[in-house]
């Protein structure tokens, strides 16, 4: 997913209700978004991070009674602590905006020219449920295992077998009648699987540099530039040119084990990464 010469970060679409976009999708910046707007018109935003190409449970609640928006993805809200995405929930103070009975769309927009990039989504929807309240966090947690079925008005599994003998059709699988129009799509038998990965994440680091002697190229009284260190710059030379690039260097016993070093503290990234904070 790349954008063009005219527009260098484009949105495409996931799930939309047209004219001042509301719902999901995905953006050439590798994340995944979710936007509303209230009676005022302000933009209602919220951004998680994941590489394209993997499938992907995605959630958004609108608690109407609280004012928040959550946002999740794979079951875990999104958190700006470790840059992967923005803070949810996201507070909003109006009322949302109304869109009455109009149409929903999935994996376009009538909001865009149909020969923009940005009109249709390049990629594969699985699933689409939608909830007449709001799902709580432990139900969102193992939504991919068990799908509460308590308010659920709204059902597409375009893997289903219901689904396979209705090429121009969604099939809602509630009972409600909420059947869709395919247009513009092609339907695929296959296996889903959400793997995990680290999200694609960005984090300001911390490095402190305390007073020391500089033993790098210096000016001596003369103004001219000599090693501070001359026989230890000279050493490690000989030792990386003789020994490391030979591969006979005992790096096991003289390297980063003899670095002595104060651990700081260890922050949790995601369920498989840490961020381990050390004072040299």
């Amino acid at each position: 997913m790349v954008g063009d010469d005219e527009r260098r970060f484009c949105e495409y679409p996931i799930l939309r209700r047209p004219g001042y976009d509301y719902g999901l999708s995905y953006n050439n910046s590798r994340a995944y978004t979710a936007q509303l707007w209230d009676n005022e018109k302000n933009h209602l935003y919220q951004w998680i991070k994941r590489y394209e190409g993997q499938w992907t449970w995605i959630t958004l609640k609108v608690d109407s009674a609280t004012k928040k928006i959550h946002f999740y993805l794979n079951g875990k809200e999104s958190d700006a602590r470790h840059g992967h995405g923005t803070q949810s929930p996201l507070s909003y103070e109006n009322r949302l905006k109304s869109y009455g009975m109009g149409d929903w769309y999935i994996g376009t927009t009538t909001s865009a020219r149909k020969n923009d990039i940005n009109r249709w989504l390049k990629g594969d929807i699985g699933k689409v449920y939608v909830w007449n309240r709001g799902l709580s966090d432990e139900e969102i947690k193992d939504i991919h295992k068990n799908v509460p079925e308590n308010k659920l008005v709204l059902h597409y599994d375009f893997n289903s077998e219901q689904q396979k003998d209705s090429p121009y059709t969604a099939v809602d699988l509630t009972g409600n009648g909420l059947h869709g129009s395919i247009r513009n799509a092609e339907l695929l038998k296959g296996q889903i699987k959400i793997p995990y990965t680290i999200i694609p994440h960005r984090i300001p680091g911390k490095l402190k540099c305390l007073p020391h002697k500089d033993e790098g190229l210096v000016k001596n009284k003369d103004g001219k530039e000599v090693w501070a260190k001359g026989e230890t710059t000279a050493r490690n030379e000989r030792r990386y040119v003789l020994q490391m690039q030979q591969g006979t260097w005992d790096y096991k016993s003289d390297g980063i084990k003899q670095l002595k070093y104060e651990l700081v503290g260890i922050e949790e990234i995601a369920p498989k990464a840490k961020l381990i904070n050390v004072k040299f």
